[in-house]
């Protein structure tokens, strides 16, 4: 009989950890005390949580892993109840081999597997067509009842790296059929150390607690119980009658937005001492985003302070937190969605006697803040001043729906709303406002910037004239929980504490510290750039516009006098996010003030209605109304940037004509999701009006660009082109074809062929009158071998996973790039090259830039345009990472349907003396890879009208399946195993 031995086996001279795992079924309750013990907002899990005729309820029938002692699979290791539906951590050092023996308890096949170790086919259990022999397979599938034991080994190759903490986190899962599986809970997680951090007993000897948050929207009408939990429903047969008819009421309710399986405030025995080091592993395995934030705490990642972790899917984080300030602290997800629907529970740090010091020796920075009211204009102008200078409400403006009183009949807010908005004052008897400067003009609806040092204390006095209660909270400080601005529904500390809220009318007074424990980390920048926003009703409030940017400096920092960063002549905050009116306390006023006096005869739940509300913006300006975004060139800018929204707050900020640091790194474009902020250095080199925007589809064309200006301030001007390298020419044509995501149609999981009518995934390359099917016409870059534009390159091995993708532009740092482009296709196109650096006549985007004759931002169709780029150090890898940085390269006449038409590619930038004169790697690097993760959507395609008269003229392109069978989550535009060339050999 084989036992866990928790000191580990030695065997030549290494350690084998044996870990017994058995799957189980558990009744599981998503809310054990039947409430929400966080707020006092109810409508969600009353409509999803409560068990009725039509609803589940909490309750369900859940697989979960779970650890016993040896092979008899008798004696649990019981996890803490904090731990939930996660499965037990499985610890390991760098050369230690790992065994899990594995006893599937349950009625359907399973396995598992490991992510950040090294198996062989044998030990990977992961079920799909992997081109492995029959004996090869038993790892992929454990029966019902049936054991297997799995073998992985721990190599330097997925030890921590130097700036990683001591151990890093990986997943570990069922993937017989991964998505039921996940769903219904058999997950866990590996914690992967440096040799010498774990202690005899297998845990850390570095940190005090190891806690594990799980953040998942989890489905439980995917999960493999889904006709179980059917059944304890109060009548199981409508329940069933609902699932069967896809009602989206109904589906709604079988999703749990939860933390290790709770909901609102319902997860147990999550307590630690102040004073505690703890480690925290965040991770998902959803699609959804997930900003992670733990009220009253910071973490500190990498060397990085953070004040919210940002995780996706299989996205998995070790953060360390010192837990300070006793009382009951949120953990929540910053998403205000899933924030709404229960992702939400509270941590309790307790006085365990142990010392935390503050270590204040700064000054105390006194700010007085009024929330009061104010009407919003989004686009005062009423002008798409990014794009084209025209009406925001015209006709055919995809604007229409968000500046019009009218839309498809129906009658609007329009762009204007009555807001709620922190506006700064001189003094405590709020006469006169402090006025914003010019540099300030761009903040709009932002409250004034605080900005504080560590060992500083702030004090915020605040007056709330809004007719709603307001608070104040500030992410990145240290606040004791009598500060705490959240509006809870029981009391959050000894003295019967419920909140510091505000009641229309009154003031208040807030104190917040800086003290080394939360200062910036040895990898941050001087100051970090934070949120405060008002949190009595957080996604109402932020809705409202009671939000603003914050600074925590590291000591000397900030000039004494004007009390801004010292060294940085500009500082640019720009605010990125899809408001939603919809969520404003003035939604009523708005209606009644803009739409009709008779606020009942306005259908609010309206789709387009709630559309016309969502307004996507840049410090609450849309379309490029956004004023004061002026530098000088060469001065040094650092742009603050920040983010607070719902499901659809993904933000690619993107910046035109002069890249960005970020975190050493340089960039054009980078990830914001909410409640997050960073910093963005800018040296701007190029004159000119460029352009700033999110680069995520929807928010594009709903109007989250602004237009930033960089004048030459009376210097002259140096030549442009300045070439120190060489000069690499390509010959580009975009041409049109007929494209297949679907070559092949059998599915790489259980090789079934979705060309069968009955297949779930045959939508996919279904025709029959009534979708396009996967054959799509589209446009395409393709490379020549000149000018001439008669022979084009065939790609060998190497490049034929590009598939839709044009061909690898490459360069060196100090290289000119230039290519010759030839439009072959019938409309108008372009290529924009994403971090490199050229002047206006070479950009190839189109935007209202002041360029009188921008030729090279839309090529006539027969035509041809030379386009000449020049890669400065900006462009390039910096002393940490990589030889070779990536960017890409794309039609930007129009962004969003140039590239769903298919015309992406990509750019690698190298150090010097990493290419040969072919562009050939000379470096250790064998092979490289180009691989765009891209949802192709051909509704939105310049084809999608030709596609439907040649394949299905009489669909009803209205319907959303018709819709949906023209989205396609793809790689380099191939579904389901269709990408070819991924080839490496074996080290």
């Amino acid at each position: 009989m084989a036992s866990a031995d928790q000191n580990g086996v030695i065997g030549s001279g290494r350690v084998i950890r044996d870990y017994f795992i058995k799957a189980v079924k558990v009744d599981w309750d998503y809310l054990p005390l039947q409430m929400n013990v966080v707020d006092s907002y109810d409508t969600y899990w009353h409509d999803t949580l409560l068990r009725r005729n039509n609803r589940v309820g909490s309750k369900y029938w859940k697989y979960v892993y779970r650890r016993f002692t040896d092979d008899t699979f008798t004696t649990e290791i019981t996890t803490p109840k904090s731990f939930g539906i996660v499965g037990p951590l499985l610890r390991g050092e760098v050369g230690d081999t790992i065994r899990v023996h594995f006893r599937n308890n349950v009625s359907v096949p399973l396995s598992v597997h490991p992510h950040g170790v090294q198996y062989t086919k044998l030990n990977e259990g992961a079920l799909y067509q992997d081109n492995t022999s029959q004996r090869n397979k038993a790892d992929e599938s454990v029966g019902p009842g049936g054991s297997y034991v799995y073998t992985w080994e721990v190599t330097s190759g997925f030890a921590p790296r130097d700036g990683d903490p001591n151990c890093i986190p990986f997943g570990y899962h069922s993937h017989v059929n991964a998505e039921k599986e996940t769903n219904a809970g058999l997950l866990g997680l590996l914690v992967i150390c440096r040799s010498g951090i774990l202690t005899p007993l297998g845990v850390r000897s570095d940190v005090d607690r190891e806690l594990v948050l799980y953040f998942d929207s989890i489905d439980e009408g995917k999960s493999w119980l889904v006709h179980e939990n059917l059944e304890r429903c109060g009548d199981p047969a409508e329940c069933k009658r609902l699932a069967d008819a896809g009602d989206p009421d109904f589906e709604e309710s079988l999703k749990k937005d939860s933390i290790n399986g709770y909901m609102y405030g319902n997860l147990p025995e999550l307590t630690v001492c102040a004073g505690d080091r703890v480690a925290w592993y965040i991770f998902s395995l959803s699609a959804e985003l997930h900003p992670v934030n733990i009220l009253g705490q910071t973490f500190l990642e990498s060397g990085q302070r953070k004040a919210v972790e940002g995780i996706w899917s299989a996205t998995f984080r070790e953060a360390e937190m010192v837990a300070r300030n006793p009382g009951r602290w949120l953990v929540q997800c910053m998403n205000s969605e899933h924030n709404r629907n229960g992702m939400k529970v509270e941590m309790a740090v307790e006085d365990c006697g142990k010392t935390v010091s503050d270590q204040l020796s700064g000054v105390n920075r006194k700010y007085f803040l009024k929330a009061e009211t104010v009407d919003w204009n989004y686009a005062p102008s009423g002008l798409n001043k990014f794009y084209n200078d025209m009406p925001l409400d015209a006709l055919d403006a995809e604007s229409r729906i968000y500046f019009s009183k009218s839309h498809n009949g129906k009658r609007l807010i329009g762009g204007t709303y009555r807001k709620s908005q922190f506006v700064e004052y001189m003094t405590i008897n709020y006469a006169a406002r402090v006025k914003r400067t010019p540099e300030e003009e761009h903040l709009g609806i932002l409250g004034p910037v605080i900005r504080a040092e560590v060992g500083d204390t702030i004090t915020v006095i605040l007056y709330n004239t809004c007719p709603h209660n307001v608070s104040i909270f500030l992410q990145g400080v240290s606040l004791a929980i009598s500060q705490s601005g959240v509006n809870s529904k029981f009391p959050i500390d000894s003295t019967g504490n419920t909140g510091r809220i505000i009641s229309p009318g009154e003031n208040g007074t807030y104190m917040f510290t800086v003290p080394w424990a939360v200062a910036p980390g040895d990898d941050d920048p001087d100051c970090l750039t934070y949120i405060y926003h008002s949190n009595a009703d957080m996604e109402r409030d932020v809705s409202s516009g009671l939000v603003g940017p914050l600074l925590v400096c590291k000591p000397g920092t900030l000039d004494p006098v004007t009390g801004k960063q010292k060294y940085v002549d500009r500082e640019m905050f720009l605010y990125l996010s899809s408001i939603d009116e919809n969520y404003s306390w003035h939604i009523e006023h708005n209606v009644a003030s803009y739409v009709n006096a008779n606020v009942t005869s306005v259908d609010v739940t309206d789709e387009d209605f709630v559309e016309s509300n969502i307004m996507r913006s840049v410090n609450g300006r849309s379309y490029g109304n956004i004023e004061g975004l002026h530098m000088c060139r060469d001065e040094n800018v650092v742009w603050h940037m920040l983010s607070f929204g719902q499901t659809e707050g993904n933000h690619a900020v993107t910046f035109n004509g002069n890249n960005v640091n970020i975190d050493g790194i340089n960039r054009d474009s980078h990830v914001i999701i909410s409640g997050q902020g960073f910093s963005a250095v800018m040296k701007p080199i190029n004159a000119g009006n460029w352009s700033v925007f999110c680069h995520n589809t929807i928010h594009y064309d709903a109007g989250m660009t602004a237009l930033y200006h960089v004048d030459t301030c009376g210097a002259s001007s140096p030549p442009f082109y300045q070439v120190t390298g060489k000069v690499r020419r390509y010959y580009i044509a975009a041409v049109e074809l007929k494209w297949d995501y679907s070559p092949r149609t059998i599915h790489p999981i259980d090789e079934s062929n979705y060309s069968d009518p009955s297949h779930a995934q045959h939508q996919r390359v279904e025709k029959g009158g009534k979708f396009v099917g996967s054959v799509y016409t589209k446009a395409v870059y393709r490379e020549y071998t000149d000018a001439t534009f008669l022979l084009e390159k065939q790609r060998g091995p190497e490049d034929i996973h590009l598939a839709v993708l044009g061909p690898s532009i490459k360069a060196e740092v100090g290289d000119t790039l230039i290519v010759v482009f030839k439009n072959a296709a019938s409309r108008p196109y372009s290529i924009h090259a994403q971090g490199l650096l050229y002047n206006k006549s070479n950009e190839g985007m189109k935007y209202n830039d002041g360029q009188s004759m921008p030729v090279g931002d839309a090529v006539p169709p027969g035509t041809t345009f030379t386009y000449t780029w020049q890669v400065p150090s900006t462009s390039g890898p910096t002393n940490i990472g990589q030889n070779c940085i990536n960017f890409m390269y794309h039609s930007a006449v129009d962004p969003i349907r140039d590239v769903y038409s298919g015309l992406a590619g990509p750019i690698v930038v190298c150090r010097p003396g990493t290419l040969d004169a072919h562009g050939k790697r000379v470096d250790s690097v064998e092979k490289e890879f180009a691989l765009l993760f891209l949802a192709f959507d051909e509704n939105k395609s310049w084809y999608i009208q030709k596609n439907i008269k040649e394949n299905c003229p009489q669909a009803d392109t209205s319907s959303s399946d018709f819709i949906e069978s023209n989205k396609y989550d793809s790689i380099n535009a191939l579904i389901y195993n269709n990408v070819e060339g991924l080839v490496a050999k074996i080290w």
